[in-house]
């Protein structure tokens, strides 16, 4: 099961040719993330305050297909694995259900204080566990 969130291009998002930058995929990337914990009932800020930050640890981005001025941007979050520590999703930018990139990312839950690695909150795993098994 994956989330699914939209985003319309605009002049910011992209250059002189009306391409979009490579870079802002990796911010849409995690606003579509932030919107998919909220979906869920959680957000960055009670995953915070509960001692707990996810943080990127390892991406990799295959660029396919530039998106373009307009273009309405379907950014999908999936859960691929689930460790003690760490989580492993995958995430696709699409126009009109053309795969234009895909992201695979690894975040890893650390101690607020410490930034030391710690176990996925009970709250996460469950959720993600949920999500894995398309429920």
């Amino acid at each position: 099961m994956s989330f699914t969130w939209q985003l319309r291009m605009c002049f910011q998002d992209v250059d002189a040719e009306g391409i979009v930058y490579h870079s802002r995929y990796l911010e849409y990337a995690e606003r579509a993330r932030t919107e998919w914990l909220h979906t869920m009932g959680h957000t960055n800020r009670e995953i915070m305050d509960s001692g707990v930050v996810m943080v990127l640890r390892h991406i990799e981005m295959d660029f396919i297909a530039p998106a373009k001025l307009d273009d309405i941007l379907s950014i999908d979050v999936r859960v691929v694995e689930i460790k003690s520590a760490s989580t492993l999703l995958e995430q696709t930018i699409s126009v009109d259900n053309q795969i234009n990139v895909r992201l695979k990312l690894q975040l890893v839950f650390v101690d607020k204080n410490t930034l030391r690695p710690t176990r996925l909150p009970a709250m996460l795993k469950q959720i993600f566990e949920q999500e894995m098994k398309g429920e």
